[in-house]
């Protein structure tokens, strides 16, 4: 009977968990909350932030107005824009140290409305009463929404950082099902008093 000799096995295995565990370098990115049909606080200075390789330097824009940033040792970065009015859309533009450019289009400046709660929070309008009227009325493209996914709060205030990888979406009545009742109530009866004011 033949004999094998695992240590060689062992080494190779070690040699390619090692190469295979080591982090690749990371393209400067904004954090997925940033994305196409975002819409930004009006009228307050604007955060943003990211990540990319430890050290890198960073140019964020948005409708002529820049700030630098750059990234720290866990490779996360933040960057604070002048304040602007209610407006858009407008292109969000991060550059990298390499001249690489990350560019989130179809961004809105206004209000930004954060709906958290229990079950209240996802009723969707289709199950309220006179739904029809309700959702023919909302047909509104500036208004935007980010569903988050649910996480624990193990999840949330673990090691790994929480991540917002919801999809931003604009609000319109061929594109995409109603947002939660209360959200979309919120927004239309706010639009409503700005309108009459």
């Amino acid at each position: 009977m033949a004999r094998i000799s695992i240590r060689p096995l062992l080494g190779a295995g070690a040699a390619v968990f090692t190469v295979a565990g080591v982090a690749p370098a990371q393209a400067a990115d904004f954090d997925p909350m940033f994305q196409d049909h975002a819409v930004l606080q009006r009228e307050r200075p604007i955060e943003v932030w990211g990540q990319a390789v430890a050290g890198e330097r960073l140019s964020v824009e948005i409708a002529g107005h820049a700030a630098q940033a750059k990234a720290g040792s866990d490779g996360h970065w933040r960057a604070r824009l002048d304040a602007l009015p209610a407006g858009g859309p407008y292109e969000l533009k991060l550059t990298g140290a390499k001249g690489e450019v990350r560019t989130v289009s179809d961004v809105m400046v206004g209000d930004v409305w954060l709906c958290s709660g229990q079950s209240n929070m996802e009723f969707p309008v289709r199950r309220g009463l006179d739904y029809e009227t309700e959702i023919a009325a909302s047909d509104n493209p500036n208004i935007r929404l980010l569903m988050i996914p649910r996480i624990s709060h193990a999840q949330a205030t673990g090691p790994s950082r929480c991540r917002s990888n919801g999809r931003s979406r604009r609000r319109t009545t061929s594109r995409i099902s109603p947002p939660p009742a209360i959200s979309l109530a919120a927004n239309c009866n706010a639009t409503r008093r700005r309108r009459s004011a």
